[in-house]
């Protein structure tokens, strides 16, 4: 009996605490509608910010399973893509995983070439050795752009005299127009 006086009590001051704040609670945030909100982004700790809505971004993604990894004095490896005009290319995720003989490459190489060989940049990704005989793996949140025209070629380094390797590359990002 005591427990159940209990029970019927604490529901009773429960109720009457839910209404207590119902009625008296804090009041809901209101700001004028002609008020800046600012936020601090500091450099140290950055706000990560994206424009997910913007409809002038066209989502990405391409890739190869056979790397052509011979060397090539005007350029290296395979062409993934190239960049259409009126558009940038921002790459954000990169991931391979290559089988070599005997070895595994070192490094998977992505560059994005412009106007010839020696103009753009490259972009070096070590590869990890797993516990399968000559296999190297990388995966990597990355920010890479690529303007309008821009080829954007990947190869496993250092380079070889072989034609090509089993290579899982992708690539994924999103176009923007300029």
């Amino acid at each position: 009996m005591e427990t159940t006086n209990r029970r019927t009590i604490l529901g009773v001051l429960t109720l009457c605490a839910l209404a207590a704040l119902a009625c008296f609670g804090p009041a809901p945030a209101k700001a004028a509608p002609d008020k800046q909100v600012t936020v601090d982004n500091p450099e140290t700790n950055p706000v990560n910010v994206r424009d997910v809505d913007n409809a002038a971004r066209q989502f990405f993604q391409t890739g190869t399973n056979n790397l052509t990894n011979e060397f090539n004095p005007t350029g290296f490896g395979q062409t993934l893509v190239t960049v259409p005009g009126g558009l940038v290319l921002v790459i954000e995720y990169v991931s391979a995983a290559c089988f070599g003989s005997p070895t595994i490459p070192d490094t998977l190489r992505l560059g994005t070439t412009s106007l010839g060989p020696s103009t753009g940049a490259d972009h070096v990704f070590a590869l990890t050795p797993t516990t399968f005989p000559a296999e190297g793996v990388a995966s990597q949140i990355t920010r890479i752009y690529a303007g309008p025209g821009t080829k954007v070629n990947v190869t496993a380094f250092p380079t070889t005299n072989v034609a090509s390797m089993t290579c899982n590359v992708s690539i994924s990002g999103y176009f923007v127009k300029l």
